[in-house]
């Protein structure tokens, strides 16, 4: 069940996912808790950084419109990587979901690695329905009401592990063949969705949306005369007048993972939270919902499931064994040595490449047997794995299976062939699950998980060859057995780009936008509103450039004929704008301004090689005197009736002013050569709290900055 399709056969860039989350009427998690909970904290929550997240998510404080059944992480007894789960709490009337084993399968257990997002396994991730496990909440009375909400949603966070093979039933309400039954399937033929809706004999099927085998998150609804899935920022809609709602009745059985008829099929799942209504949520209510998942597990959202056939390239090195390839998706192995098989090297080199010098996170599960021998991760190459793992001129992740069989594994972090750090962690001759996750910053750092536990970090002094090796480069997986044998498996590759780093919650937030959203001609707006600028020329991005970054943020920066133009809803007639810029050459004119005269008169923070000042309109005049501020970067904190420039205060005139349509390097015969770090746009007037809130964000300092210097402290 479900709401969001993120992933696919390639890597999916945020800004492209951005660009997908905005509906034309949303209400954003800020403003639903602004406005609909208690206020304390709420506008000190980061939206990024979400372990934890769900404490601030208590029910006390965020009620998400009361659902009938309510599963979370946070509610399980334990959630230790390995526990099983014998119950789940979560029904509104305190009942229980119980966990049922059938055959071998064992009850759910809870997965983790290290410090990522626990999830809840069901199901045995083979091709056969004799064993399985689910949950069962019993009978309960579902009513679906009168009214403008009458119906039914469902939102759920979930995984699937089974391509085509048999038929999995992932949800079922019900009582079974030919009576009232709504269920959630997928279908043995295909990799879609698909509800069947019976309401007595009469029955609808609707195709819902397609598997991945990557985590997804779906929202269904469904009402008199209308059945509605959301695929993140879309909708997709079926009306038939012949359609009637199942009457309301008590269900005999409600089913996570197994089908209520007599087939049994069993779903093999990963699931992190759902969610069920007695009433069909509003649209804006459905965004509110996607958005608290996202910014409570925002890395997993984004996560790519790696497709074999189309993002890798096997490559035989040395040997006669080639890679094997086994399974079905998204559970295929490759086999990058056979035990028996000496002296011979396997690489499946990546056609995919790192977004240029991003964080990210990889997964993978690995399975080695035998005597002995190495596997490895690797990135930054371009020619990857034409010679033993770390000696290419790439970064890498070796993995040694120790002598004599198979009782541990080392782990080297290495470059060009040199050990960086080294660690290892015991083997239990099963897959193991193993997270790379390299973190952006002024000093990079390196994570490898394995099976639960941290065995490597690094932090990398060497900041820049550091992206100069990773930058835009091929990424892979090699094997080598060298006068010892051993088998080495991967399956399960993810790769997941770490979520933007958000602006505080606040209500009223339009556009965000950062050095990582820009591409191509298109200044995404990374604040899901879907407020995306549009540019003319030649537009350059720190994410390819290894030397210029602003302690850790990544900017714009363009010629004089440069310009970005943002739509209408930036400006609105109420406003605070904060932006991070700077003169960046020899021509200075406006950077943030409006469009000409017709538009209203309007600029911020730069004027004719002067800073710290604003211009809101001919009828309004300046806002501050006209004397330069500073040099170099400056932080700008622009509302109707006031300017701000580096946390101090420089308004001379409270004359309230705007303008209809701003930009960069927009104003005829005043441009600039520029550069922009990030812009927040709000549609009202912050209090000065807040704006001290935002600006302490953007700064990453506390304590008041004095003027004439800002220093930009890092991003991460």
């Amino acid at each position: 069940m479900s709401i969001m399709v993120l992933q696919g056969s390639g890597a999916i860039s945020l800004s492209q996912i951005k660009g997908e989350m905005g509906g034309p009427t949303p209400i954003w998690l800020g403003q639903y808790l602004a406005t609909n909970t208690t206020t304390d904290g709420v506008q000190n929550i980061p939206r990024s950084g979400a372990i934890g997240f769900g404490d601030f998510f208590s029910k006390q404080k965020f009620n998400a419109f009361s659902p009938k059944f309510w599963l979370r992480m946070e509610d399980l007894s334990a959630i230790a990587h390995g526990d099983t789960v014998s119950s789940w709490p979560g029904a509104a009337n305190g009942k229980n979901a119980t966990a049922y084993s059938v055959g071998t399968a064992g009850l759910p257990v809870v997965n983790r690695v290290a410090d990522r997002w626990p999830f809840v396994r069901l199901g045995t991730n083979t091709s056969s329905n004799a064993n399985g496990n689910y949950f069962d909440f019993g009978s309960q009375l579902f009513n679906f009401g009168s009214g403008p909400q009458a119906g039914f949603t469902a939102v759920v966070m979930a995984r699937f592990c089974r391509q085509p093979g048999d038929y999995e039933r992932v949800f079922d309400f019900g009582n079974g063949a030919g009576q009232d039954t709504m269920l959630i399937a997928r279908r043995s033929t295909s990799t879609s969705f698909t509800l069947d809706h019976y309401a007595g004999t009469t029955a609808v099927y609707f195709t819902l949306g397609t598997l991945t085998g990557g985590w997804q998150i779906m929202a269904l609804r469904i009402r008199p005369n209308e059945i509605a899935f959301f695929d993140g920022g879309s909708k997709f809609t079926t009306t038939n007048a012949t359609f009637t709602m199942a009457s309301n009745k008590l269900l005999t059985r409600n089913y996570i993972g197994r089908s209520n008829w007599a087939d049994n099929a069993y779903a093999n799942m990963d699931i992190r939270e759902a969610l069920f209504y007695e009433q069909a949520l509003t649209d804006a209510q459905i965004n509110t919902l996607r958005d608290y998942l996202y910014y409570k597990y925002p890395c997993a959202y984004v996560a790519t499931s790696i497709s074999w056939t189309s993002a890798f390239v096997a490559q035989q090195v040395t040997g006669t064994f080639p890679i094997a390839v086994s399974g079905v998706s998204p559970d295929v192995q490759y086999q990058l040595c056979s035990e028996g098989k000496n002296n011979n090297v396997n690489v499946v080199r990546g056609t995919w490449k790192l977004q240029a010098a991003k964080s990210f996170v990889c997964s993978f599960e690995l399975f080695m047997k035998g005597s002995a021998d190495t596997v490895w991760f690797f990135v930054g190459s371009a020619t990857p794995g034409t010679s033993e793992a770390g000696k290419d001129g790439s970064y890498c992740v070796l993995f040694n299976v120790y002598p004599p069989a198979h009782t541990g594994i080392g782990v080297y972090l290495m470059s060009n062939g040199t050990v960086l750090k080294k660690g290892s962690y015991a083997v239990n001759g099963v897959w193991e699950p193993v997270e790379v996750i390299y973190t952006r910053g002024l000093v990079d750092t390196w994570k490898v998980n394995c099976n639960g536990s941290n065995v490597i970090t690094y932090s990398d002094p060497n900041d820049s060859s550091t992206f100069a090796q990773i930058a835009g480069t091929q990424c892979g997986f090699g094997g080598r057995t060298g006068g010892l044998t051993g088998d080495f498996y991967i399956r399960r590759v993810n790769l997941c780009y770490s979520e933007y780093d958000m602006p505080p919650i606040m209500a009223g937030l339009v556009g965000y936008y950062t050095g990582e959203s820009f591409s191509g001609t298109t200044w995404f707006d990374a604040s899901g509103a879907g407020n995306h600028a549009s540019t003319l020329g030649t537009i350059n991005s720190t994410l390819n450039n290894t030397v210029n970054r602003l302690n850790g943020w990544d900017f714009l920066s363009g010629g004089t004929g440069a310009s970005v133009t943002f739509p209408a809803a930036i400006l609105p007639s109420t406003y605070t704008i904060f932006h991070l810029t700077t003169y960046n050459g020899g021509s200075n004119g406006r950077i943030f301004s409006s469009s000409g005269s017709a538009t209203a008169n309007w600029l911020s923070g730069h004027h004719w090689g002067r800073t710290g000042i604003a211009y809101h309109g001919d009828g309004t005049g300046w806002v501050t005197d006209q004397v330069n501020k500073y040099s170099g970067w400056i932080l700008s904190s622009d509302q109707n009736a006031s300017y701000r420039a580096n946390k101090v205060d420089f308004t001379t005139n409270n004359a309230a002013g705007s303008a209809t349509r701003i930009g960069i390097n927009l104003y005829p015969n005043e441009q600039s050569d520029w550069a922009c770090a990030t812009a927040i746009v709000y549609n009202r007037t912050l209090s000065a709290s807040e704006v001290d809130t935002v600006e302490n964000w953007i700064i990453r300092k506390d304590a008041t900055l004095a003027a004439p210097t800002l220093t930009v402290p890092a991003k991460f």
